[in-house]
This record gives structure tokens, C-alpha cells and sequence, in this order.
């Protein structure tokens, strides 16, 4: 096996590249920059499950610059596509460098890195590509079309198809691990009810964080006009009233009807139902880690998570 590219950084630390990848990357290094104050669960939930599979730091390290760099280039695309004007308390890079030139870097980046891992020499690592590929673009897609449409969906089909965004980035961080690993146990449940869990805190945090609001701006799922955990549970759960539905039909910026949309979902027992969805999903989440032997640090990471739900601390989902 042959590992020597995957080493390589892009661009490459003490060294100056040329003028054109720099110009190449400025999305990127905007997104990157020190003033992106974030936390990113994603990155902690599969450097955990190194507790398992007990990959060795010099191989650890190269891959965790690929997967976090893909990771960035990934928050590039969903930025532009949500229409965001916040990420991580500074101005979305499409709204500085143009929504043309982010999604080139977008695509640029994820290709530089993926070329890198073509160096590992392993027919799967192709598979896995392919796979994070299609998956990525099959969620985002289908949540393009529920909220362009305007149709809600119910909670079952929002659940099959955010499970993918974030699901496939960390099965394929796992997947990728374990190829420098003896440890090829499936943990496919468990990726699932942790992505789950990952995406309706990510939900939650977008209508009831003040710290999400001063990094993301406040309910910026509204403004999206996006079906929610939270949302989609108060329009099924109150099929007479369609005030909900006629406040995210607008798009509204105001801060008003923002607050009176959350005061409804607050009415209609929407973020005590998430909470409890919460609380439910990382039990089960547990009960699965305990099959491999339980995992402290994951254990770690959902507790802090859900003890801070009412703070002012905010990791980073998407």
C-alpha cells in the first residue's frame, strides 16, 4: 500500500504556491480563516471512533487534513445553496467572492483532495468517493425539492433524506479510517441515529440558539423557507392551524414574525418534542456503542451536547 501522496497538503504548509491556486482557494481560505468560531461535531464524532479501530497518529493525520478539508469545501456548497449570510460569525464566502467562483473552489478543493486519496492504493477508496458523492447530492437534492415545492414532509421522509448529508460524510470518514485499520466492524446503525441526531441538533440550534443566531443569523431555517425537525413537527402535529406554514412560505427577514414563529412552535410543543427526539436518539446511539464495547468519547460528545442546548455554546453541524 502506498501512502505517500495522501501526506500531501494542498496548499502546501511553508510553502508559497502560485499566484493562481491562491487565487484559486480564496472562498476557501475565507471560510477557513481564524475568525470562523465554530465547533465541528462532525470532525470529533469520527476522530472518536479511532477509540475502536486505533488507527496509528502517522496515518491518522494526513487523512484528517483530507477529511476536514472536504469537509470545508462541502459547507462552501451548502452555503451557496441555502442562500446564507452567516457562517461561523463572518459573511458566507459566495456573498465576498461571487456564488460562481465559491462553487468552483468548492469542487476544486474536494477534487485536490480526493486525488490525494487515490494514493492510499485501495480499489475501495474510488467506491467510497463515488458513494459520499451521490449521497450528498441525492439528500441535498431531495431537500431542494421539498422546500421548493413548498410541500412538508412528513417526519419518516425527513428522516430518509437528511439522513444522507450529514450520514455520508461520517461513514465515509469511518469507512476511510478503517482501511489503516484491523478493525472492520459495520457500524452502520450507529452512524445513522448519530447523523440523525447531529442534524435535528443542527435543526434545533437554527430557531432557539442565541449563539447560533450571531453566527448563522437568527432562525435562518426560516428565512431558507426549510422543513425542519421542529417545523415539520408542528405542521403535521397542528393540521387546522396554518400559520406556521403561511410564516415560512414568506421568507421573511423580519425579526418580529421570527420571533412569533418560534413562539408557535414553542405553543405547539415542537422544541419539547425535538429535545425528547434528542434525548431518545442518543440512548439508542448508546445502546449500539455498547455492542462494540461502548465508546467514551462519543458518549462524551452527545452528553456536552445536550447539556448545552440551552447555553450559548454552539458546535458546528453544517
Amino acid at each position: 500500500m502506498v501512502e505517500q501522496e495522501v501526506h500531501t497538503s494542498f496548499p502546501a504548509k511553508n510553502v508559497d504556491p502560485d499566484e493562481d491556486e491562491v487565487i484559486l482557494v480564496h472562498p476557501f481560505s475565507h471560510l477557513t480563516q481564524k475568525g470562523f468560531d465554530s465547533k465541528n461535531v462532525l470532525s470529533k464524532l469520527w476522530r472518536a471512533f479511532n477509540q475502536w479501530l486505533n488507527v496509528p497518529k502517522d496515518k491518522l493525520r494526513p487523512v484528517a487534513n483530507i477529511l476536514d478539508r472536504l469537509y470545508c469545501a462541502s459547507l462552501l456548497g451548502d452555503d451557496v445553496e441555502d442562500d446564507s449570510e452567516l457562517r461561523g460569525g463572518i459573511p458566507t464566502a459566495h456573498l465576498i467572492y461571487g456564488t460562481a467562483k465559491t462553487l468552483n473552489t468548492a469542487n476544486y478543493i474536494a477534487l485536490v483532495e480526493m486525488k490525494k486519496l487515490l494514493g492510499v492504493q485501495e480499489p475501495k477508496v474510488i467506491d467510497y468517493i463515488i458513494e459520499l458523492g451521490l449521497e450528498l447530492f441525492r439528500s441535498q437534492g431531495m431537500e431542494v425539492y421539498y422546500k421548493d415545492r413548498f410541500i412538508c414532509p412528513t417526519e419518516s421522509e425527513y428522516i430518509e433524506f437528511t439522513g444522507g448529508k450529514f450520514g455520508s460524510l461520517l461513514t465515509f470518514s469511518v469507512r476511510l479510517l478503517q482501511l489503516f485499520s484491523n478493525n472492520k466492524t459495520d457500524f452502520s446503525v450507529l452512524i445513522q441515529k448519530l447523523s440523525l441526531f447531529c442534524q435535528i441538533y443542527n435543526d434545533y440550534l437554527s430557531l432557539h440558539s442565541k449563539k447560533y443566531s450571531t453566527l448563522k443569523t437568527f432562525c435562518d431555517d426560516v428565512t431558507e423557507g426549510k422543513f425542519s425537525f421542529p417545523i415539520v413537527h408542528a405542521i403535521q402535529s397542528q393540521p387546522d392551524d396554518d400559520e406556521v406554514l403561511n410564516i415560512l412560505k414568506q421568507r421573511t427577514t423580519d425579526i418580529e414574525i421570527k420571533k412569533r414563529f418560534v413562539s408557535l412552535l414553542e405553543k405547539f410543543g415542537s422544541f419539547r418534542y425535538t429535545r425528547k427526539t434528542l434525548e431518545k436518539l442518543r440512548d439508542e446511539a448508546v445502546e449500539e456503542m455498547n455492542k462494540f464495547g461502548g465508546n467514551s468519547r462519543i458518549e462524551d460528545i452527545l452528553r456536552i451536547v445536550l447539556n448545552n442546548l440551552e447555553t450559548e455554546v454552539y458546535y458546528e453541524c453544517f
